[in-house]
């Protein structure tokens, strides 16, 4: 299976899956975010910001590619908890100004050496 990253700059309503789409769909389409170093560039913890409330793109990406990698060490990602990421994915992306989110006005954090 090859996934393509897709930056959350770049995703257009398009390349997010129907509600009733099959699960391996959208857990596919949960893996073209890389929450684990889209976090770590940011010198956050991927499952902190996980827990996050916040609407913007990257936290609901965030949350979804989340509950994927959870999901791989029980029954997989739920629909029921998949839907209402997806539906907020496509809110946010309709929505005529982004939601602003406070690790977008931080600069990215050098790589510690």
């Amino acid at each position: 299976m090859d996934i393509k990253n897709i930056p959350s700059s770049q995703l257009r309503l398009r390349d997010i899956p129907a509600d009733e789409a099959e699960m391996v769909v959208i857990e596919e389409f949960a893996l073209t975010f890389d929450g684990y170093a889209f976090w770590d560039e940011q010198g956050e913890s991927c499952s902190d910001e996980a827990k996050s409330d916040c609407q913007c793109l990257d936290h609901l990406r965030t949350r979804l590619f989340f509950a994927q990698r959870a999901g791989r060490h029980s029954n997989g990602l739920e629909r029921e908890r998949a839907v209402p990421i997806l539906r907020a994915l496509r809110t946010e992306l309709s929505a005529p100004t982004a939601t602003i989110c406070r690790h977008e006005a931080k600069p990215p954090q050098p790589p510690a050496e």
